[in-house]
């Protein structure tokens, strides 16, 4: 018959007060899927304010609440995959106006990290909620920052080909 050691039940809850501590530090945000009161997939029209069906079968809604990004206000544009009050947002469009690049780069950085990818001259942060890419400045001096939905190759190459100079298009 073994006999307990003094103190062994006293490790084990130190051992185990230690890794749960280390799971907590280790607790990962969810996905990026949107900003602010917008999720992509998840928001829908009766969410947006002024919606208009758009052809091809999206809703566009406008004036929405501004956003205040890299001390730029933002107006908010919401793009629906339907025309029916329960349509899914596919697209959140942040436009900042004349911006101060490097500002908007490196809010961007500090909220997603590096730029895992780029498509031209265009940061693209790919992930599974949504993909976002940042258009610093568009064509018109505007820095434009998108959340589209995950794997809409389609809408990427538009926003791609909208940001190249005249000449290249």
């Amino acid at each position: 018959m073994q006999t307990a050691r003094p103190g062994l039940p006293a490790m084990f809850v130190a051992a185990a007060l230690a890794a749960l501590a280390l799971a907590a530090c280790d607790k990962k945000e969810p996905p990026i899927d949107g900003i602010g009161s917008w999720h992509i997939g998840r928001s829908v029209v009766s969410d947006g304010t002024v919606c208009r069906p758009l052809e091809g079968g999206m809703t566009y809604c406008s004036h929405n609440p501004e956003m205040n990004i890299a001390e730029h206000r933002a107006s908010v544009d919401l793009y629906f995959r339907g025309q029916k009050d329960s349509s899914p947002l596919s697209e959140i469009l942040l436009a900042l106006g004349a911006c101060d690049v490097e500002a908007v780069d490196r809010w961007l950085t500090g909220k997603l990290g590096v730029a895992p990818a780029h498509r031209g001259r265009l940061p693209v942060w790919p992930g599974k909620a949504a993909t976002v890419v940042a258009v610093l400045p568009a064509s018109d001096g505007v820095c434009e920052i998108h959340f589209l939905e995950p794997g809409d190759e389609k809408r990427l190459a538009a926003i791609e080909h909208e940001s190249q100079p005249a000449a290249n298009k």
